[in-house]
């Protein structure tokens, strides 16, 4: 065999590989080895797309939430009128001012707040 000439010995690498064949055997645990791996590797693909779906998710729900919120909030305040319990403690303090007679603070109360609601939605007058 000479080294310069790579042809010259094929024949005995394959007779040497040919007769091996009959000695090297799989062992028994290898297919269950080799499903169980491609079972794993499956699994953690599939959590890593999971994963990839939630952040992406998460993303999309701060991107849109932020100016949605502002928009939210601004909303809330021009809309934004007192509770009752508000309502009936500005009427309580109308009535004890002189102008405003005992029974008619609620009445006064309730003008207040839709002169408040006429201005915040731009109209001059209160109908």
């Amino acid at each position: 065999m000479s080294s310069l000439d790579p042809f010259v010995g094929e024949n005995e690498i394959e007779d040497l590989v040919r007769a091996a064949g009959d000695y090297v055997q799989p062992s028994r645990d290898l297919r269950p080895r080799v499903v169980e791996g491609a079972r794993l590797r499956d699994k953690d693909r599939r959590a890593e797309g999971k994963l990839a779906i939630l952040v992406v998710a998460i993303l999309v729900v701060c991107i849109v939430r932020h100016p949605f919120y502002h928009w939210l909030t601004d909303y809330r305040h021009q809309s934004c009128i007192p509770s009752a319990t508000e309502l009936h403690q500005q009427a309580l303090q109308l009535e004890s001012q002189p102008d405003v007679g005992t029974h008619w603070g609620m009445t006064e109360a309730f003008y207040r707040l839709r002169q408040y609601q006429a201005h915040r939605l731009g109209r001059t007058t209160v109908q």
